[in-house]
């Protein structure tokens, strides 16, 4: 047997189980939403920003929430529920193709979240490799929500800023034993993930204020979706850091195990809630569609706290 039927059939295998995965994910209370709130603090966080709501939706897979009836809007009413200031995709909207029915449940949700809040956002590993990804990026764009293709802009609130960085995904980074080609792989993509940091090509407004003064270095949110890499973007300089594509190790285990996850093999450590590498924190959202076996789809709201740093004075 050939290399290419080989490679064939496993590509088809793998979507049959994928599929048959996806399908568990209908069953009856598997596809309620559960919503994880965070509170992260920094005297970093600019005092305009102190409350301020970020909603993460990530890895939807033209998950249908609404079945059909679209007067529900079932995800779309979640989101709004939590109120946000803004919200934040992590990418991976579509399965393997998008058209036909696919197509209509993402545009339908793309539409419905920037009717909340302001929406931003990046593409993830499924769109990276689509032969039509632009049709994606068009659509988010007719649609209202900004697509950061390595790129940065600042949110501006009441005369001061934070910064939103977005980096397109490493789709792929070679077999673990070639450790010389990844490492190769990584490091061109640090330095494109490092030109993206420094952009400063955009601004959104976000009340009437439009004169603010940039900080030399102003928090940065990074829209990152894969979360095993996260000391690459810990070395970026990232304040927090939103990914998703675990979906959260695909099965729950007893005793909360997870079981296995694209990029870190079995029973990773990397694939929900919130992780810490030096003054960086990493929130891994589980994601709302795709396989999964006992894991609900997951909205995360992150509340941005700002906290006053004090100065401890000696006297003599």
């Amino acid at each position: 047997m050939s290399r290419k039927i080989r490679r064939i059939i496993g590509r088809n295998i793998n979507i049959a189980v994928s599929r048959l995965l996806e399908s568990l994910a209908y069953l009856p209370g598997m596809d309620r939403i559960k919503t994880s709130t965070y509170t992260v603090e920094s005297p970093r966080i600019p005092s305009a920003f102190d409350g301020f709501s970020l909603v993460f939706v990530s890895d939807l897979h033209a998950h249908d929430f609404n079945r059909g009836h679209e007067e529900r809007q079932i995800l779309g009413k979640a989101a709004e529920a939590l109120q946000p200031d803004l919200i934040v995709t992590g990418g991976d909207w579509i399965r393997n193709r998008y058209r036909g029915k696919d197509r209509d449940i993402i545009t339908s949700l793309e539409k419905e979240l920037a009717q909340v809040a302001p929406t931003v956002g990046i593409l993830g590993n499924h769109e990276t490799k689509l032969r039509h990804k632009q049709d994606v990026i068009d659509d988010l764009t007719q649609n209202g929500i900004v697509t950061l293709l390595d790129q940065s802009l600042f949110l501006v609130r009441d005369g001061e800023c934070i910064k939103v960085t977005g980096v397109e995904t490493l789709y792929h980074l070679g077999a673990r034993k070639d450790k010389k080609l990844r490492e190769k792989k990584l490091k061109a993509y640090f330095s494109k993930c490092r030109k993206a940091a420094d952009d400063e090509s955009y601004c959104l407004y976000l009340d009437g204020n439009r004169s603010f003064e940039k900080p030399d270095r102003p928090y940065m949110v990074l829209l990152a979706h894969r979360p095993e890499l996260i000391h690459l973007y810990e070395k970026l300089g990232a304040d927090l850091t939103l990914s998703g594509h675990a979906h959260g190790g695909l099965m729950k285990m007893p005793f909360g195990q997870r079981l296995i996850a694209p990029g870190q093999g079995w029973f990773p450590k990397y694939t929900h809630g919130c992780h810490q590498a030096g003054d960086m924190t990493e929130i891994i959202s589980e994601g709302l569609g795709g396989p999964r076996v006992f894991i609900r789809p997951e909205l995360v709201k992150v509340v941005l706290k700002h906290k006053p740093c004090f100065l401890h004075e000696e006297s003599n």
